[in-house]
């Protein structure tokens, strides 16, 4: 009985091991991309739900919408109607287009160049087709800085802003994990900023952008899950060694 126990906990805690093991393929960075899969799949459904019931929006979508209203300023809404296009296909089509041509011609990376217009043109699908099921109006026109047209939910443009930005700083931070660490937070950051831009503008409601993090969340998780869950093994790299290899080497 001790012997089937002392094996059964040593089997637990290998197999724990082995879920938070940083350079493993599928340790740390498959379990944290399950765990914000569920917790975004979770919350998406929750939003979603709410607005299919035809509810108004919530309180606190009235009060940072007046609050965002209270505090516009010249310099800040020139700001924030330039930053919103960084949540737009007008610029990421463009963006991604160059990365395509950068890792099709410099590194001759065709995975890559798919991985990024699957996650795109994935999300574009899903946040227009959850758009038509919802139908959810927009904030009062009269508070509108921009032209925003169509349902309110859930964003588009923090949807494809953390998609797109997301999948950028993926593909490329697999290859140089050291050297690229930045592009996590800065793609975290340039979606927020999305976001925010898209309250204060007048565009969506704070639930609007909530579930376009929630849906871009998902869909994003859910792809990373089946990159390192279908990598070949000779891609990984040892957390002891991913950091001593030469310049150019593979990492």
């Amino acid at each position: 009985m001790i012997d089937d126990l002392v094996r059964f906990l040593s089997g637990m805690y290998g197999w724990l091991a082995r879920r938070v093991d940083p350079g493993a393929r599928t340790g740390l960075a498959l379990t944290a991309a399950v765990l914000v899969a569920a917790a975004s799949a979770w919350a998406f459904a929750g939003m979603t739900q709410g607005a299919l019931a035809g509810e108004e929006p919530v309180e606190l979508d009235t009060q940072v919408q007046a609050w965002a209203l209270e505090h516009r300023v010249g310099w800040l809404t020139t700001a924030m109607q330039g930053l919103t296009w960084l949540g737009s296909s007008v610029v990421l089509v463009p963006v991604l287009l160059a990365a395509s041509a950068f890792f099709l011609v410099a590194r001759r990376e065709v995975r890559a160049t798919v991985e990024m217009w699957v996650a795109f043109l994935g999300a574009v699908g899903l946040y227009e087709l959850v758009k038509v099921l919802v139908g959810r109006p927009r904030p009062p026109a009269v508070d509108d800085l921009v032209h925003a047209t169509g349902p309110s939910f859930p964003s588009g443009h923090m949807t494809q802003a953390v998609v797109a930005w997301g999948v950028l700083a993926f593909v490329l931070l697999r290859d140089r994990p050291r050297r690229a660490r930045w592009l996590v937070p800065g793609a975290a950051l340039l979606a927020l900023v999305v976001g925010a831009s898209r309250i204060y503008l007048g565009a969506h409601w704070l639930t609007d952008v909530l579930g376009g993090l929630a849906l871009g969340g998902v869909w994003l998780a859910v792809l990373l899950i089946l990159d390192l869950s279908t990598r070949p093994p000779s891609d990984e790299v040892p957390a002891d060694t991913a950091g001593n290899q030469r310049p150019g080497g593979k990492r």
